[in-house]
């Protein structure tokens, strides 16, 4: 398909972009933030942000003005502002922003004024007020100056008094931050999207754990939606939903869907909407296809205008009378992109192989030819949990022959990654048979298959979401909160290398995640842990070892899985946990040897990173390595590797801490082979 080379295309591509849009940071400076108030401003109202250097403060270096704020106004609220730096030089700025302004209302701004030398030089940006009040800025600027301001004001302007609904999502220097911004309303009049288009590779690294959801697949589920949900996934860790539905009706969709859309994109949540196209999958006729294409025209149509984070999944998990038509697939899904294009030419659009997404058959799909470079691929796996008696999704105890089909399967998808240069992400998998008949996985058990499961998909730095949210959120059935019992299972997959202490039994009350180390009385004083644990998730390879005395002395016991009542929870005065190491490095090298057939460089974990993280790569034989970072302007920053390695997996762990903040990339050189990833540092 001619994209064997991407890696490289896109490296050399990134280099010349970053270097012509951003300049490099030297020295970061501390910066006092002084939100404030203030009216009467060349007879405007406005409010006001104001960013002051300290008086000590000797600004140096070549530095961006970075201003993001996602806090919502209504009447006298003030402006926060957060993740703010001073620095002098030029930069390139995006202003966005959605509001309604009170009645009267013809024109609003948004202005922009940094004090240099008590000189001002005032930026603004202006639109008109449509006829309901909505008005909707986006532009940029070109600033430049010599010497660092000494303050930088923001203001959001109407000539009268406002009252506003929503304010300036962002103002960021390209490359420094992740330009989010705000979705449009219907009526605001918008004529684009409020921000940036995402990178697929950027789109990657933001989703992270997700859930599929069902709020648009069930009528009860979609009665029983409120945002308090989505806050309350975000506050857990969770960055993105599946909006899946089988609805026909796109209008329906639509209805129902915007606005938990709005919901996310306010609160931080990216929402991929996804449609199962069943009829479709059933009967594989002209009519069911082009019903399909106009069923994505019509959504693609509606949320035109709404932030880039808001991405397409084609095809649930093909299956029926189309998973055995690969180049049917392949040409509706050519059929709904060019459909999506029309209104949507730069947004992520996500494709699936058939046979109910299964990775194996992702080298069948075509790149479709209005791609325009915003796309992914959709896999999945374990979508209805593992089994103890299907050897195609065999887990018991994680045999090296069990963790070997699911590392198979991550590593199909990598491969296809590595041909294509599109990344990939699993859209559903199941950490326990959830949907059975007969349930046989207990919480222990499941803790143990995601812990394993989670560390390698986030190795692989492939995103993945749960399914499914009702199986862990009681919203669908009145209950208003986390089953207890999948507490610990929603706590491991947020984070596996972290075991979690619960104030009650049962994994109820209040929780504290704990690394391994030793944790004495006074800690667990100092966090409300003394002689206050009844509960623990213990996630794979780690054990804790509670004491009954201070100082790790007195009656010790030793546990080694997820326990829903410890003996000795009201008598704890210190205590210790563990991670053996070498257990996993065993079972994974029993498991993968000999198996290895392509060189493979994978995504550093955790990226973002401060400042260390790590890098995976596979060797299919001894060789010579070569494993570098550069900066965007292509200089060799470290060299992490150079000498003869064998074959297999190896991870070297990176720190950046002598580096500033910002975008870098790391090459893997053996022989003829070659592979480049980004990794952002963020301090």
């Amino acid at each position: 398909m001619g994209f064997k080379n991407i890696n490289q295309l896109f490296f050399a591509l990134t280099l010349v972009l970053f270097t012509l849009i951003s300049a490099q940071a030297q020295d970061e400076q501390n910066i006092i933030v002084n939100p404030g108030f203030e009216e009467g401003i060349n007879a405007w109202s406005a409010r006001k942000c104001v960013i002051s250097s300290s008086s000590e403060q000797v600004m140096s270096g070549n530095y961006s003005l970075v201003i993001s704020s996602r806090e919502k106004i209504f009447g006298g609220a003030q402006q926060v502002i957060t993740d703010s730096l001073l620095r002098k030089g030029q930069g390139k700025y995006i202003v966005s922003a959605c509001f309604r302004t009170a009645a009267g209302e013809d024109t609003a701004k948004i202005s922009l004024r940094l004090t240099v030398n008590d000189e001002y030089i005032r930026y603004r940006v202006e639109a008109p007020v449509n006829a309901d009040g909505w008005v909707c800025l986006k532009d940029t600027l070109n600033i430049t100056w010599d010497t660092a301001p000494s303050e930088a004001d923001i203001y959001l302007q109407t000539k009268n008094d406002m009252s506003l609904d929503y304010y300036v999502d962002n103002i960021a220097m390209i490359p420094d931050s992740v330009y989010g911004g705000i979705e449009p309303p219907p009526d605001s009049g918008a004529t684009s999207p409020p921000d940036d288009p995402i990178l697929p590779h950027d789109y990657a690294a933001m989703l992270g754990p997700g859930f599929d959801v069902s709020w648009t697949k069930h009528d009860s589920h979609a009665a029983e939606y409120s945002e308090a949900l989505v806050i309350e996934m975000k506050n857990k860790g969770f960055t993105h939903i599946r909006l899946r539905t089988n609805w026909e009706d796109p209008q329906k969709y639509i209805s129902v869907a915007e606005p938990m859309i709005k919901d996310c994109i306010k609160n931080g949540i990216i929402p991929v909407l996804a449609f199962g196209g069943q009829s479709l999958e059933e009967n594989v006729t002209p009519e069911n296809i082009e019903a399909f294409v106009n069923w994505w025209r019509t959504v693609a149509d509606h949320f035109k205008y709404y932030s880039h984070k808001v991405s397409y999944n084609l095809l649930i998990e093909i299956s029926g009378e189309l998973k055995n038509m690969p180049d049917s697939i392949n040409s509706i899904y050519e059929k709904t992109v060019t459909a999506i294009r029309e209104t949507n030419p730069d947004r992520i659009v996500i494709l699936g192989p058939r046979k109910l997404s299964n990775p194996f058959y992702l080298h069948e799909l075509n790149i479709p030819t209005q791609a325009n470079g915003y796309l992914m691929w959709e896999w999945h796996f374990y979508a209805s949990g593992p089994s103890k008696t299907n050897e195609t999704k065999l887990w018991t105890t994680g045999t090296p022959e069990e963790r070997k089909l699911i590392t198979d399967k991550i590593n199909a998808g990598l491969d296809w990654e590595n041909e294509t240069g599109y990344p990939s992400w699993v859209g559903a998998w199941m950490p326990g048979d959830y949907t059975a008949d007969v349930k046989v996985y207990t919480t222990p058990e499941q803790v143990i298959f995601s812990s394993f499961m989670v560390r390698e998909l986030n190795k692989a730095g492939v995103p993945w979401a749960i399914n499914a949210i009702h199986h862990f959120h009681g919203f669908w059935e009145g209950f208003d909160d986390w089953y207890d019992f999948r507490k610990p299972v929603r706590d491991v997959v947020v984070d596996p290398w972290k075991a979690v202490l619960y104030a009650e039994e049962n994994y109820g009350g209040e929780s504290k995640k704990l690394a391994p180390g030793a944790y004495d009385k006074t800690f667990l004083e100092e966090n409300n842990l003394l002689n206050n644990i009844k509960s623990v998730m213990i996630p794979l390879d780690y054990k804790i070892k509670t004491y009954s005395g201070e100082g790790f002395t007195g009656t010790e016991h030793i546990y080694s899985e997820t326990d829903s009542s410890i003996v000795d929870g009201g008598d704890i005065l210190s205590l210790i946990i563990e991670y053996d190491s070498t257990a996993t490095a065993i079972a994974n090298k029993n498991g993968n040897e000999n198996i290895i057939k392509n060189y493979r460089l994978y995504q550093n974990y955790p990226n973002p990173f401060n400042p260390n993280t790590r890098i995976k790569f596979a060797l299919p034989k001894k060789c010579d390595v070569n494993l570098s970072v550069y900066n965007l302007l292509g200089q060799k920053v470290a060299v992490l590797l150079n000498q003869t390695m064998e074959a297999g997996y190896h991870e070297v762990v990176f720190n950046g801490g002598g580096l500033s903040n910002g975008v870098y990339f790391y090459r893997l050189e053996s022989g003829k082979f070659s592979a480049v990833k980004k990794l952002i540092l963020m301090k």
